[in-house]
Order: structure tokens, then C-alpha cells, then sequence
């Protein structure tokens, strides 16, 4: 997976430096809160995670990014009944692609566009009921994540920016289960993500 993301990146970067002369790279790191879109069974919060990659613009209105990104959340797991039986976190990774349009004036800049994830790797710890859950759900998980994003960013100079996103998963991150439960529909869950972060370029 990390072979094809940098395959990925590698071409959207030639066609940009063919296409345009100015090309500006640099570093970004920053912050992801993250919460599936549905849950079930559980009373969901953010958990916070880092994200930080590389990127590269045009200055025309076009910036391809490769990030390492945290998704997940935090649960306080409760019986059918209401009450609160353990807690659990789900820590998922992935190498992230997002190839964003982008307008507005040099001080502020509206980014707009979608993002494929590809999974490095996920898990879920914590305890139930007294007993501990360390499950490896990478099995279980889609390899490939697609979604968009969404937000602004602040630039206080020419080569700093702080910048606030969101991001909307398209994909069923875990799909549904090879079996059924009486009077349980199993909702389909997908990543969501607020990004905050500070970018420098070179």
C-alpha cells in the first residue's frame, strides 16, 4: 500500500512540475480528531491522533499532499439496557493522499477535494465487562479508504500556514459482518475527521 501512495504521489508531482514551472514543497504536521460516522452499542468521542506528511502546490490552485493519518475513536461501550460495561479505543492508520483545489487571496485560502487512504494498519483496546480487548482489526478493515475533504487555511506569511479541515470517508471502513443478529442492523461506518495543522514551505 505505501508503494502505490508513493506511486501516486510521484506522478500527481511530475505532472504538476510539468504543467507548471513554480512548483513549492513542504512539510505539514498537525492533529486529527476522529470519530466514526456510526456506532453501535457505544457512546463515541474524539480521539485526537497525529497526522504529518509532505505537500506540494502550484501556486495555480492545486495541492497534492502524502500524509500519515490517525483515525479511530474512543467508546464507552454500553449494554442494550444503557449501562456502561468498559471502554474501548479503536487506532486506525493510513497513508493519505488528498488532492485539493484551492482558491481565495494570499492570507486566507478556501481547499476543497477528495483523498484516498490506504490502511497501514488497525486495532481496538480496552476492557469489557472486566475483560481486557486488544483485537487486531486490520483484517476486518477496508484497504483502501476514499473520502473529502474540506476547509480553510490562515497564512501569516509567504511560506506558513495553519490550517483547519474536515474530512468526510465515503467507504465502509469494516463493510458487514458474514452473519445476523435478531433486531440488530448493522450500520455502515465510515471515517470522519477534523484536521488541524501547520504547513511550511520551502
Amino acid at each position: 500500500m505505501l508503494y502505490k501512495s508513493l506511486l501516486c504521489a510521484h506522478f500527481i508531482a511530475t505532472a504538476m512540475a510539468v504543467s507548471a514551472q513554480d512548483v513549492v514543497f513542504g512539510i505539514k504536521g498537525g492533529v486529527n480528531g476522529a470519530r466514526f460516522s456510526e456506532n453501535l452499542n457505544v457512546d463515541a468521542a474524539l480521539r485526537w491522533g497525529p497526522q504529518i506528511g509532505i505537500f506540494m502546490n502550484n501556486r495555480k490552485g492545486l495541492q497534492a499532499e502524502l500524509n500519515f493519518s490517525s483515525f479511530g475513536q474512543r467508546n464507552n461501550v454500553v449494554s442494550g439496557s444503557g449501562t456502561k460495561v468498559g471502554e474501548t479505543t479503536v487506532r486506525s492508520s493510513y497513508i493519505t493522499l488528498p488532492i485539493l483545489g484551492e482558491i481565495g487571496k494570499k492570507a486566507f485560502r478556501i481547499h476543497v477535494g477528495p483523498q484516498v487512504g490506504f490502511l497501514l494498519a488497525a486495532k481496538e483496546t480496552g476492557t469489557i465487562s472486566g475483560q481486557t480487548v486488544n483485537d487486531n482489526l486490520s483484517e476486518e478493515a477496508k484497504p483502501i479508504d476514499i473520502g473529502l475533504c474540506a476547509g480553510f487555511s490562515l497564512h501569516p506569511s509567504e511560506n506558513t500556514s495553519i490550517g483547519l479541515r474536515r474530512y468526510w470517508g465515503l467507504t465502509n471502513v469494516f463493510g458487514k459482518p458474514n452473519f445476523t443478529l435478531p433486531g440488530v442492523e448493522w450500520p455502515d461506518i465510515r471515517n470522519r475527521a477534523w484536521h488541524i495543522y501547520l504547513a511550511i514551505a520551502f
